[in-house]
Order: C-alpha cells, then structure tokens, then sequence
C-alpha cells in the first residue's frame, strides 16, 4: 500500500513538473514573438527576415475569393500583404459604421492570419490608392466650414480621431506583438507630394500609438526623390520611411535624419 502511494506522489510530481514545462515553452514562444527593425534590418522571432509582400486589398475582392487571391499571392512567393483601409467603405456617413462583408477587414486580417501571411496595413486616413476621394467619405465635403483635409486642421483631425478610435480598436488585437499578422502600421500616403505639415503627422502619430500602443512600428511611403521623403517623413517620432514605386522586396527600411 505504502509502495502503491509512493509511486503515486512520483507520477504526480512527474505530471506536474510536465505541465510546469509546457507552460514555461509557452510563455518562452509568446515571449520570442516579436518583428523589430534594427541595424537597418528586419528581423523576426529573432531571425533577420525579408519581406517580400504585394497590395492584395479586401475591398476589392468579394468575401468569399478572399482565400483563393491570398493563396495566389502565397504560391508567387509573397510572405506579407499590404493592404488599405478606405475610410469611406467603413463610415459611409457620418457614425453610420459598417464592417460586414466586403468591409469586414477583421476577418480578412484573422484569414491572412490563418495562411501564415504577415500584414502590413495601411490605415491612411488618406489612402489614395486609385479609390474615390483617396479614401475620404464625401460627406467631408458638406461640413462647414469647410475642413482643410490632410492638415492640422482641428475640426479635420477630430473627425479622425473619431474614425480611428473606431478601427484601430478592431485591429490592435491582430498586431504581431498580440499575436496576429500585423507587423507594421503605415499612416498618411505620399504626404510628401502633398504638403510638409510635420504638426499634422505628428497628430497621426500620437492618435496611432494611442490604440496600438508605443511598440507599434509605424512607416511613412513616399515618392523616390529627396524632396519628397523629407517632405512626408518624420524620423523624430520614430517612423521609418518606405518608397513607394519601388519593388515590394524589402531587407530594411530607411529613417532619414
């Protein structure tokens, strides 16, 4: 009896010292998780990594092709997908929200998510992206007086802050950091052929790192020329700038000083 109970208490502390493995492999696994950019570099789970990624956007694609373009995309090679977030899709008027079916983006994310494809998104408020207004819901338009769009403009930005305290929410569980595909967040679009308002990307910058909090890396895309890039860019903020027009195979990012 005495012997049956001592192998007993031993399978328990065997069990026991399993489950404390497992768990301690766990932890270690979320804990190595993690996509940063260092020495002109990106690296992943601790491994310098390559994306090679292209424009697949939800909102061009009904629902239910989704998985067969990502899986087109995956078969060519790309391990990331860029995709837009047009503000007009998901607030077609004013607080009327909508992300069902071609505007569910969440779904779209969690998709990519499953096919083992990273995400880099891009969440304008700008877009321009060939689509109606860049993006913007028409109904800015209409307000008086009348907005400076892509400015500093108070009156502009509430109705952005309105807007991302909406999305960003949705999409911050779905960073790489929590778990998700999401490796980097892009704000704005060539800015830097539009205009050089520092305080208004700034403005981003702060609305973007509230809902995805200051680990969240954050890039710019601009044109190739020197004029442009420095017009759209703000490295003081720690936003690494991208170009666009180029090839979509990326080994680092630039941060211009």
């Amino acid at each position: 009896m005495a012997a049956s109970a001592r192998s007993f208490r031993e399978l328990s502390l065997l069990l026991a010292l399993a489950l404390c493995s497992a768990l301690a492999s766990s932890v270690d696994g979320e804990t190595s998780r993690r996509f940063w950019i260092e020495n002109d570099a990106f690296w992943k789970d601790g491994e310098q990594f390559q994306i090679v990624g292209g424009d697949v956007h939800y909102f061009r694609i009904i629902p239910e092709y989704w998985k067969d373009r990502l899986l087109r995309a995956k078969a060519l090679g790309l391990n990331t997908i860029q995709t837009y977030v047009p503000w007009n899709l998901h607030e077609p008027e004013p607080r009327s929200w909508e992300f069902r079916g071609f505007a569910d983006i969440e779904s779209y994310l969690k998709l990519a998510h499953e096919l083992e494809m990273l995400v880099m998104l891009r969440v304008g408020p700008y877009i321009c992206g060939e689509w109606d207004l860049g993006g913007f819901p028409p109904w800015l338009l209409t307000i008086e007086p009348a907005l400076k769009l892509r400015s500093s403009d108070s009156a502009y930005l509430s109705l952005v802050e309105r807007w991302w305290s909406v999305l960003l929410p949705k999409v911050a569980p779905l960073l790489y950091s929590n778990g998700g595909p999401i490796i980097m967040v892009q704000i704005e679009n060539e800015f830097g052929s539009f205009g050089n308002d520092k305080r208004y990307l700034h403005n981003l910058v702060l609305l973007a790192r509230r809902y995805l909090g200051n680990d969240v890396i954050l890039y710019t895309t601009d044109g190739g020329t020197i004029g442009t890039l420095k017009n759209g860019s703000i490295p003081q903020d720690d936003v690494f700038a991208g170009q666009s027009g180029s090839a979509m195979i990326w080994d680092n990012m630039c941060m211009l000083i």
